[in-house]
């Protein structure tokens, strides 16, 4: 079935819309549950993790999560030793750099290291700009 073209309620603009209930353009569309879902996180924040905390208490799902836990070390117990014993210096200076942004404070921000044998030598990032960066760099190494 074939709907006619509206006028968004929000920008104006027309489209065809997929259903009857169709009320926005796909990008106001995309806008506005955005919107809606970081207005209701914040709202209901407190009370989801209330309801996590009491979830967490009843005994099915603590033995679930102990087992999940005893099964995610035994598959990853010689992971994180043999990365210590390959990067030894990116350990060091990963640690010293926790240690600077746990004093400091600072969310939403990382270190980045351009140098490992250099451990205080960082530049502090905001987090999405140092996955970004990183992500440059691992495809610099591919080439």
């Amino acid at each position: 079935m074939q709907h006619k073209n509206k006028n968004c309620k929000r920008c104006g603009l027309g489209y065809s819309p997929v259903s009857g209930h169709q009320e926005y353009c796909v990008s106001c569309g995309v806008t506005n549950t955005k919107e809606y879902k970081k207005k209701y996180f914040q709202e209901h924040k407190k009370e989801a993790l209330v309801y996590q905390r009491k979830q967490r208490q009843i005994p099915e799902v603590k033995a679930r999560k102990e087992e999940y836990d005893k099964k995610y070390r035994q598959n990853h117990k010689g992971q994180k030793k043999e990365y210590r014993t390959r990067n030894p210096k990116k350990v060091k200076a990963h640690n010293m750099a926790n240690y600077w942004l746990k004093n400091l404070k600072s969310p939403g921000f990382e270190f980045h290291h351009p140098d490992y044998s250099q451990p205080l030598l960082v530049e502090v990032l905001p987090i999405m700009e140092h996955h970004a960066l990183h992500a440059q760099l691992r495809q610099k190494q591919k080439i």
